[in-house]
């Protein structure tokens, strides 16, 4: 009898402390930096378990969300934002094209033209 109780205890506790785990879990600060002039609309942040956080982007400037857990993807107007820091090109509602890079907890969104334009040739 003493065996089953003692098994009953570290099985809960053992139970407990993974739902305190859980519970626990930090929240992750995801940043959206807007360079551009334009509304992005809504930047959709989502977690490895599929629970989202929004913020909506209206213009230039710095925009802050919150999400239970680890940030795993993002979409912008329905265009997914990969995580990985390579640059990608989004396509806005409004036909206009930005470029948009995720490194650690910002995701950075500039104009294309900008980004883009380089030193002009010698001798023009």
């Amino acid at each position: 009898m003493k065996k089953l109780t003692k098994s009953a205890i570290a099985v809960t506790l053992c139970v407990l402390a993974l739902a305190a785990a859980v519970w626990a879990r930090a929240n992750s600060e995801v940043m959206v930096v807007n360079r551009t002039f334009n509304d992005l609309g809504v930047v959709t942040i989502y977690n490895s378990y599929g629970l989202t956080s929004s913020v909506t982007v209206s213009g230039p400037g710095k925009y802050n969300t919150k999400i239970d857990g680890v940030p795993a993807g993002a979409f912008m107007n329905n265009q997914a934002i990969p995580k990985d820091g390579t640059t990608q090109n989004i396509t806005l509602g409004s036909g206009v094209i930005v470029q948009v890079v995720w490194n650690g907890n910002q995701i950075v969104v500039q104009d294309q033209q900008v980004v883009q334009t380089g030193p002009k040739p010698h001798g023009k």
